[in-house]
């Protein structure tokens, strides 16, 4: 369903590209081809692209206008700047004392930032717990924004020693050792701790 969706967004799209080219192109406008660094932009959420004239040195726009586009999928600055705000497809016209360019922009789903390690933290001191005390352990990504896109799955290999729920909070049940493992959810990258529970 999500790719009919995609495919249904870039025909609207071209659909738009021809509608605009045709108004320029006829009438009483002359369409001059500005030479746009690029005219078809793919983009995830979150990413930038700046937008400028080809061969130009400085590729920032200046004197220019931007017709059409929908600025709830991806919104263009003065400059040029494109910045991708959610999925969608879009057609924007840059108007110049020049001419006319286009350039369709599809973005696509957020941005996933590589999970490379994860550790865990808030061990208690000497991995040492007494029954029935209870610790809130965390975790430590490397690079650190990565927590922003992945949950995670708690699970102790010996229960009945220390259990530990879906926050990562354990509770120390009977006298023993237990391993407490983490896992960030789509990927193979996990972290584990061994705990002492003492009576």
């Amino acid at each position: 369903m999500k790719i009919k969706k995609r495919y249904t967004a870039i025909t609207t799209v071209l659909l738009t590209f021809i509608f605009l080219f045709s108004a320029c192109s006829k009438g009483s406008v002359k369409f001059d081809r500005v030479d746009l660094n690029k005219v078809q932009l793919q983009l995830k959420v979150g990413e930038t692209f700046q937008l400028g004239i080809r061969g130009s040195g400085n590729t920032a726009l200046s004197g220019v206008e931007f017709i059409g586009g929908d600025e709830t999928v991806a919104t263009i600055s003065e400059s040029g700047l494109v910045t991708a705000l959610k999925e969608g497809s879009s057609v924007v016209m840059v108007k110049s004392s020049d001419g006319y360019g286009v350039c369709q922009i599809v973005v696509w789903g957020e941005i996933v930032i590589p999970l490379l390690s994860m550790e865990i933290t808030g061990i208690p001191a000497g991995n040492t717990v007494s029954v029935g005390e209870s610790a809130q352990l965390n975790v430590s990504f490397s690079p650190a924004n990565a927590n922003d896109y992945y949950s995670l799955t708690w699970s102790s290999d010996n229960t009945g020693v220390l259990r530990v729920d879906e926050s990562g909070t354990i509770v120390a049940v009977n006298a023993g050792t237990a391993i407490i493992t983490v896992g960030a959810n789509g990927t193979l990258v996990s972290a584990f701790a061994e705990l002492t529970v003492t009576a």
